[in-house]
């Protein structure tokens, strides 16, 4: 369950960096997917980079992805952001549930229609922080 990155995932990682390091102005917040392979990714893309120095990270179920087979996938499951808050301190799990797994064999599937709401919310977000 919440899968981590593998060795070609944190590869793929570093050259990802130096490439987006030398493309990125300021950036004021980093939205990211509270699974645990997308925080790894974020962190090891840019946490640290001269563009992100005063950032906020913030993760939000909005912005997680959609698996479109309509089968569960263990690996789009996470972890209690209690026990993520651990691991990525930098991250806010303000909007996380603390002890709440999300997605779990139990649960069907999302629908399309679940998922546009998702990015509504999302929007809607963006938009009352005037970002």
């Amino acid at each position: 369950f919440d899968a981590h990155l593998s060795q070609r995932g944190h590869e793929q990682c570093s050259q990802l960096r130096s490439t987006v390091a030398a493309q990125l102005e300021a950036i004021e917040v980093v939205f990211v997917s509270p699974l645990t392979r997308t925080l790894q990714t974020a962190t090891e893309v840019l946490r640290g980079l001269p563009a992100l120095c005063n950032a906020d990270w913030v993760a939000m179920e909005e912005v997680r992805e959609f698996g479109r087979s309509g089968q569960f996938h263990p690996c789009d499951s996470r972890r209690p952001s209690a026990a993520l808050e651990l691991e990525f301190p930098h991250v806010s799990f303000a909007g996380i549930p603390a002890h709440e797994t999300l997605l779990g064999a139990d649960l069907p599937p999302e629908s399309e229609d679940q998922v546009a709401v998702r990015a509504r919310k999302f929007l809607w977000h963006l938009q009352q922080k005037q970002i």
